[in-house]
């Protein structure tokens, strides 16, 4: 069992309470002066517009991208869904919901990329990861904008929401295959790999990409290719949990 799926599994704990939705209430409304977030009930409340009886298992109140926003992880009644978990992404200051993806297994990082191309002008991506983060999973994008600056960028690994980024110093040389060239050649070989980690490295004075990621059977595997000529050097099953 990766680390991936048992920081998953240490994950799903007594629910929080149930809530369930008989009668209509109207939405929650405040003006602009107001400075407290929605309360969380009234939230909930809500969510049977859409989602019907549910099961909150956590929340949490973060700030993401200058916003402030509740993570409600829930099922949508007190059996779980064949969806399984699920997390919403709500404004707490507005309730307007924000974003609703599945907790089976991460957004690929294809569609984060996308999110964060929105923002930057994205040159070259160096390194990307999954994480625990006192619980919660967060996938990592370093990468170099067009201005040349390195960004260290960490974003909600099944919504992809920017949670937070930073700028450092970091001296790149060579003329590398873009990461989202490697990937495109990595799926027509495994069209749903999940992909949890990516490094670059130079192996015996080779420039080489590293990534970890989950093939067809969910097994944990581990791709190197060769950064400059795109050549697959080995593609086999992830010996230790370092990978």
């Amino acid at each position: 069992m990766n680390t991936f799926i048992r920081s998953k599994a240490l994950f799903i704990l007594v629910p929080l309470f149930a809530v369930t939705l008989t009668a209509a209430s109207p939405a929650y409304c405040q003006t602009d002066t107001t400075k407290r977030p929605i309360p969380l009930e009234q939230i909930i409340s809500q969510m049977r517009k859409q989602h019907g009886n549910v099961v909150v298992y956590n929340t949490r109140l973060i700030q993401e991208d200058r916003r402030t926003v509740r993570f409600i992880d829930f099922t949508p009644e007190f059996k779980a869904s064949r969806q399984g978990m699920q997390r919403l992404v709500v404004d707490a200051f507005t309730g307007k919901e924000i974003e609703l993806a599945t907790m089976r297994f991460p957004m690929s990082l294809e569609k984060i990329l996308v999110n964060l191309r929105k923002k930057h002008q994205i040159a070259n991506i160096t390194k990307t990861w999954i994480e625990n983060n006192q619980g919660n999973e967060i996938r990592v994008v370093e990468f170099t904008d067009t201005r040349k600056k390195h960004w260290h960028a960490e974003t909600d690994a099944y919504t992809g929401l920017l949670l937070n980024e930073h700028t450092f110093e970091l001296k790149l040389s060579g003329n590398q295959i873009p990461l989202s060239d490697i990937l495109n050649d990595a799926r027509k070989a495994h069209k749903n790999m999940i992909i949890l980690r990516t490094t670059s490295k130079n192996r015996n004075n080779v420039p080489v990409r590293e990534i970890v990621y989950l093939d067809e059977n969910r097994y944990r595997k581990h791709l190197i290719v060769n950064s400059i000529t795109g050549e697959t050097i080995s593609d086999q099953l992830a010996t230790t949990s370092l990978y």
